[in-house]
């Protein structure tokens, strides 16, 4: 009789600040009026397209043309606010099980092995609440929940993406109850030729067979899609052609000036990019899981397992 426990705690950060420092590229912008009227066949004779476009891209360098600007904001863990911060991620698993084994002499060279493993695998959780998540019901969208391939039917919402607490998780796992079972059986001697050479003159060797099923832990790569999700980043990046009221004219932009810029939202609940215009950014959490089944609103899972066989000599 005995037991386990087992935490796997997992925090990660950036070291080296590259998901919130700037990266400025120089170029020739769409739409910058130098790249049709310097770099032409006209200004440039008896050059190709490929020479044009490489006198733009060193003259846009030596002059310091701008033609975009990358930069993301980290949504900090402790106020909450978005901004150039050390991204942190904590993550944490726990495990605990109990087992039940014992053997049973049923004579003279035969022993029979029994137990029972019961494990208790909990999800993993975010614990310092920086992803995201849509939810079930953001999950089915306007459509609403179990409405597959139902036209026309828009009982649901538009996706929300909500921030997660500690206290949410991907899936839950039902307890996996495992048993053990085996025989070893030792072998009677022989005083035939092959046999003996085989087995032993003296009973010295043991047959083994046995079945037991094991359990595995959730690879926590499912947990972390979440990771990906908006949210605990944001691109706040700027460029001529989505964001033109922000960088302004193309051209006119040069390293040696102040950058343009966007402003970064406070709110950490904020709408997929296809639904963000529309309606006001509240979240309202329905489901327990993102992973549904149709027709259902939530779902848990059996704790992933395999059975062996063992037969040894």
């Amino acid at each position: 009789m005995g037991g386990s426990y087992t935490q796997i705690n997992t925090w990660t950060t950036s070291a080296n600040n590259s998901q919130f420092t700037p990266g400025v590229s120089l170029g020739l912008a769409a739409g910058d009026p130098a790249s049709t009227t310097l770099f032409s066949a006209a200004n440039f004779p008896g050059s190709n397209a490929t020479n044009q476009s490489d006198a733009g891209a060193l003259y846009a360098l030596l002059t310091g043309r701008v033609a975009s600007i990358t930069k993301n904001v980290i949504l900090d863990d402790a106020i909450r606010k978005y901004g150039a911060f050390q991204p942190v991620v904590k993550n944490r698993q726990r495990e605990f099980g109990m087992f039940l084994q014992d053997s049973w002499r049923v004579r003279q060279g035969l022993t029979f092995n029994y137990g029972l493993r019961a494990e208790f695998q909990n999800p993993p959780v975010n614990v310092n609440g920086v992803y995201t998540r849509p939810g079930c019901a953001g999950v089915w969208g306007v459509s609403g929940v179990g409405n597959l391939f139902a036209p026309g039917v828009l009982t649901g919402s538009l996706p929300l993406y909500s921030q997660v607490s500690s206290n949410d998780t991907g899936f839950d796992l039902a307890p996996l109850y495992a048993p053990s079972v085996g025989i070893a059986w030792i072998v009677p001697k022989s005083n035939f030729g092959p046999l003996a050479w085989l087995v032993g003159r003296s009973g010295q060797s043991v047959l083994r067979l046995g079945y037991s099923i094991n359990s595995v832990r959730e690879d926590a790569s499912t947990f972390s899609v979440w990771n990906t999700n908006q949210g605990r980043t944001l691109s706040v990046s700027v460029d001529p052609g989505n964001f033109p009221k922000e960088f302004g004219t193309p051209g006119s932009v040069l390293f040696r000036n102040a950058l343009p810029s966007r402003v970064a939202p406070v709110d950490p609940t904020f709408r997929c990019p296809s639904q963000r215009a529309a309606a006001s950014p509240i979240s309202i959490r329905t489901c327990e899981s993102d992973t549904c089944r149709a027709g259902t609103s939530g779902s848990s899972a059996s704790s992933p397992k395999t059975p062996s066989w063992r037969f040894a000599t």
